[in-house]
């Protein structure tokens, strides 16, 4: 008994590390799972289905991010800030992000319409926009992200995703037409919004959200600019894969994106980081500005080491890597990857600065980012692509990402408290001093 006792007080007194114990075996589970199919896809279709595949994935995924509303951050901070006020907040999200979700849709239809995209990437673009739909469930999520309740999420993703592994692996085992693997996906998305709803059912005695038209505009005035910063965000991350489809071919697209899949699994490890912990990191804002900032450094210097760690592995392992996993045939992908692992860096440093701004209530600088990083991104690509082919366009992705991230917090008095966050974390001062500290101490024990 006092050792379960133990135990029961350990975790209620560390919920965030709790949180991020369930996160990290979530995603690893699943980008350990998902990175094995991934490869046997790139393998079964090659690299010009997989090309086109990742193709629809990238234009589907620009506006799916729109229609998303940026709610997020906005929806767990107020449920953290106001508990009382949950049915209201999670009620008009829901509302705003169907309405968008079908907003969405018929965006997709106008920019296929436009592009002129062949029969098969149309249908793919058409099934995959279908899940717009069922990420209105993400709402739950957020309730439980700001409970820091994680593990039920978790448990949800991963039992339906280890169902649809067993599919895919299926579905290629007897040969299925790459149009099957959309409505796989259609399938996952569904089922984990069907039993996010049942758990949270569950969780409470009686189901009580209600749309409030004040909450609804308060989301609204918040968001729009998140709108705009997330869909700016995801279209510079996503248009390289665009472009090349437009400017080179879909077999350069499936090069690429074999890179990037590699390089997503290590971008993961910041936003374990920051959902786990962001919470908890938003009640100092109020009660201790210090310890408020100190905890913003702590995360800044502990995701720049963790990625310049992977970055540099990276560039000693990169060919074998990509041979090992997808073979010969995408071996082009290793000079790619060697380029686009270094973004994952500045990924994590735009990252937590974005929760920081959303905190401050500077959701506008964050658009004003993002947009920039657009604007500098597609001319980037226009130059580099010609010129260097699918390695041009991972180093458009790099520059334009250092820009935004990083030299961007120059031009403004509230971000460059921020920039000099950053740039400690880059020149890694905190283990400098921590090394500094453990050779003081070492040399006053053998003086």
């Amino acid at each position: 008994m006092p050792t379960l006792n133990f135990i029961k007080s350990f975790v209620q007194k560390n919920a965030a590390l709790t949180n991020i114990i369930w996160l990290l075996f979530d995603k690893f589970f699943r980008l350990s799972l998902s990175l094995v199919v991934v490869i046997w896809l790139a393998r079964y279709l090659g690299p010009e289905q997989f090309g086109t595949l990742n193709y629809a994935l990238a234009l589907v995924s620009i506006v799916g991010t729109a229609a998303a509303l940026g709610l997020n951050g906005l929806v767990v901070r107020d449920l953290v800030r106001e508990p009382l006020q949950s049915d209201s907040i999670l009620g008009s999200a829901f509302a705003l992000k169907v309405g968008a979700a079908v907003s969405g849709y018929f965006v997709v239809v106008c920019l296929l319409l436009f592009l002129h995209v062949d029969e098969l990437t149309m249908k793919l673009c058409l099934i995959l926009s279908l899940t717009f739909l069922f990420k209105t469930s993400d709402v739950v999520k957020y309730w439980f992200e700001s409970q820091v309740q994680s593990k039920y999420v978790v448990i949800v993703e991963n039992g339906v995703f280890a169902v649809i592994v067993l599919i895919k692996l299926l579905l290629i085992y007897f040969g299925a037409p790459l149009i099957a693997f959309a409505w796989v996906y259609i399938a996952e998305v569904a089922s984990v919004a069907f039993w996010l709803f049942c758990i949270y059912r569950f969780k409470h005695s009686t189901f009580s959200w209600f749309f409030s038209v004040e909450k609804a505009r308060q989301l609204l005035a918040e968001c729009w600019p998140l709108i705009v910063s997330v869909a700016a965000w995801i279209l510079y991350s996503r248009v390289d894969q665009i472009m090349i489809g437009q400017l080179i071919n879909a077999q350069a697209v499936g090069y690429f994106s074999a890179a990037v899949r590699i390089s997503e699994v290590s971008n993961m490890l910041p936003a374990i980081i920051v959902m786990s912990v962001m919470p908890g990191v938003i009640k100092l804002q109020k009660t201790s500005p210090l310890h408020y900032r100190k905890r913003m450094q702590n995360i800044y210097d502990l995701c720049v080491v963790l990625m310049l760690c992977v970055a540099v592995i990276t560039q000693l392992f990169a060919d074998v890597v990509v041979e090992l996993l997808f073979t010969n045939s995408f071996a082009e992908a290793a000079n790619v990857l060697r380029l686009q692992i270094w973004t994952g860096i500045f990924l994590a440093l735009a990252l937590v600065s974005s929760r920081y701004l959303i905190n401050e209530g500077q959701q506008k600088l964050l658009m004003f980012r993002n947009l920039i990083g657009l604007l500098l991104n597609v001319p980037l690509n226009y130059i580099f692509i010609p010129l260097l082919g699918i390695q041009g366009a991972a180093l458009a992705s790099l520059i334009s990402v250092i820009f935004v991230s990083y030299i961007f917090d120059l031009s403004n008095t509230v971000l460059r408290p921020v920039f000099m966050q950053k740039t400690r974390a880059l020149l890694l001062l905190t283990c400098w001093q921590f090394i500094g500290q453990l050779f003081v101490l070492q040399w006053r024990k053998y003086k």
